[in-house]
């Protein structure tokens, strides 16, 4: 089971994500701004970070991003964009801020993005474990 951050704003995605990642056993921890992703970060050390780019408040999920991938602390989490912003010059833009995948919504195949996520958060725990008996 991983740890999964999903930051997302829009309630009907963001309980289908959390419904579609607990079923495959995953635990998962919401925030709904990057202010309030920032500020659970600060007591939860996730998998994987799922990133909405369109977030409410003062900071998008790219400038989260940006923000996490300065701090040391947090360059070993994979961080996947989740977003509406499906154009090949977002994807472009979430990769040069930091994230390690972008995948676009609406999520067609579940199946898949479980899978993905999964990959990814074990890449995650891996490189904690690393870290951390290093």
């Amino acid at each position: 089971m991983a740890t999964i951050m999903l930051v997302e704003d829009a309630a009907d995605t963001r309980d289908l994500f959390k419904t579609v990642l607990e079923m495959a056993e995953h635990q998962v921890e919401i925030a709904e701004s990057g202010e309030e992703c920032l500020g659970k970060l600060e007591n939860i050390k996730p998998d994987v970070i799922l990133m909405d780019i369109s977030l409410p408040g003062e900071l998008s999920g790219l400038d989260v991003v940006k923000k996490l991938r300065a701090d040391e602390s947090y360059q070993d989490i994979p961080i996947i964009a989740l977003t509406a912003h499906a154009m090949d010059n977002d994807r472009i833009l979430s990769l040069a801020a930091g994230c390690d995948e972008h995948i676009s919504k609406p999520v067609f195949d579940l199946g898949t993005f479980t899978e993905i996520i999964s990959q990814y958060a074990e890449k995650g725990r891996k490189a904690f474990h690393e870290r951390s008996n290093a």
